[in-house]
């Protein structure tokens, strides 16, 4: 399974849940606004950093240690779909996988 995200102007983290996909081969969140660790677990340590470029607030495998949290977006208005966004993904790749299982 390919997720592509790319210049979509997302912000937030990447939801941990994405990394329990087994069936994902090749994904890519480059250009948007995201932020705070990388998975570093299951699928994620198979991609490089192509798949993250572009979000200078992340930071994890491939990127970089994570920046102190004193220098955090405190104050700063936030998408209002991130959580939205995050839940709308979850579903559409649990459906994604449903089906590609059977």
């Amino acid at each position: 399974m390919q997720i592509s995200n790319s210049r979509n102007h997302l912000d937030d983290s990447i939801p941990q849940s994405i990394s329990s996909m087994q069936s994902l081969t090749t994904m890519d969140f480059s250009y948007n606004n995201l932020s705070g660790l990388i998975p570093g677990t299951s699928q994620f340590i198979y991609f490089n950093s192509s798949s993250f470029l572009g979000n200078p607030e992340l930071c994890g495998p491939y990127l970089g240690p994570c920046r102190s949290t004193n220098n955090n977006k405190l104050g700063q208005a936030h998408w209002p779909f991130s959580y939205s966004f995050k839940l709308i993904l979850v579903i559409v790749l649990l459906l994604y996988s449903i089906d590609v299982l059977d």
